[in-house]
């Protein structure tokens, strides 16, 4: 009774698709914290309204389009001394062919989101073959051996983009030994400046799971760098409360980064901690606030800082 009662309230007084009920567990929620969270259909707003928005003035959309083009974007932080992948070359429509190398590439559109467009070409030395993984520019998954095939996806990115060429990054082992997976793991850290300096406030662990384009997601105590206990704690019931590796050298690398992006108030940076230490995959303007809230089922608002620089 009280959950149709909760559910009726959501509806029909705040407006939301009662989907969002299960959705954020606002079932262990109190109600006077539901207007903490985003909901889904105020988030593609949200960044340009929430408080200590930023003026969009000249400065503030040269970064947002330095954030957004990958080529730019590693070069600025290459000048800034912040690890970024390296980039091998970058390919250009009818240059497919160039991607052909004996090592494991990461090929992505110099201007993309959501992995659109993102594929991981991996040579097999004992078989003299590729085979090439990830969505292609119709945002759908591919899984191809056959050389012909695998020229044609990259072409089909490159008639609309051209590509960045990268190293396959590869995991620290201190990071696969604790979530056991041998796939790629990322963080998506969120900062925020705040009195003129850049703080995190949110970090989740994407661990990629056995389904293809699923990852199961685990929240991170930004100040400790420790697992937080959530929904996923039933699958790594284990990892609560473990710190993450070199949690130190990931929080001053995303602050590096966004000392570099200051005109920008919130930004949520793609990492991965590799032998050679954290790097900086790319930063996002919008950056899930959905995924965020519903990793830490906690609303937005409690994450943020009390005060935020306007």
């Amino acid at each position: 009774m009280k959950k149709a009662l909760n559910l009726i309230v959501l509806t029909f007084y705040y407006g939301v698709n009662p989907n969002t009920y299960l959705l954020f567990g606002l079932s262990r929620v109190p109600k006077k914290k539901w207007l903490s969270f985003v909901f889904p259909q105020q988030e593609h707003v949200w960044h340009d309204v929430y408080p200590g928005k930023r003026e969009r003035n000249s400065e503030y959309l040269a970064a947002e389009n330095m954030l957004r083009n990958k080529e730019l974007f590693h070069q600025k932080c290459t000048d800034a001394n912040i690890a970024v992948p390296r980039t091998i070359c970058k390919l250009s429509s009818g240059l497919a062919t160039k991607a052909l190398i004996e090592r494991p590439v990461f090929l992505k559109p110099v201007e993309g989101s959501q992995m659109r467009g993102c594929l991981s070409l991996i040579y097999n030395e004992s078989g003299k073959n590729y085979r090439l993984t990830g969505k292609n520019w119709n945002n759908q998954f591919v899984d191809i051996t056959t050389e012909q095939e695998i020229l044609e996806a990259i072409e089909n990115v490159l008639d609309f983009q051209d590509m960045l060429m990268q190293p396959l990054l590869v995991n620290a082992a201190s990071i696969s030994q604790i979530f056991e997976s041998s796939g790629l793991l990322t963080l998506r850290v969120v900062s925020v400046i705040q009195d003129s300096k850049p703080v995190m406030i949110a970090a989740v662990v994407e661990v990629p799971s056995d389904t293809v384009g699923r990852w199961n997601l685990f929240a991170v105590d930004p100040g400790t760098g420790q697992l937080i206990s959530n929904s996923n704690s039933e699958l790594y019931g284990r990892l609560v409360e473990q710190k993450l590796p070199q949690w130190d050298e990931i929080t001053a690398t995303v602050i590096k980064a966004h000392q570099n992006f200051q005109e920008i108030q919130s930004i949520g940076w793609d990492v991965c901690l590799s032998a050679d230490g954290p790097i900086i995959i790319e930063g996002n303007v919008k950056w899930g606030i959905t995924q965020i809230q519903n990793t830490y089922q906690k609303g937005i608002l409690e994450l943020l800082p009390q005060s935020l620089d306007r």
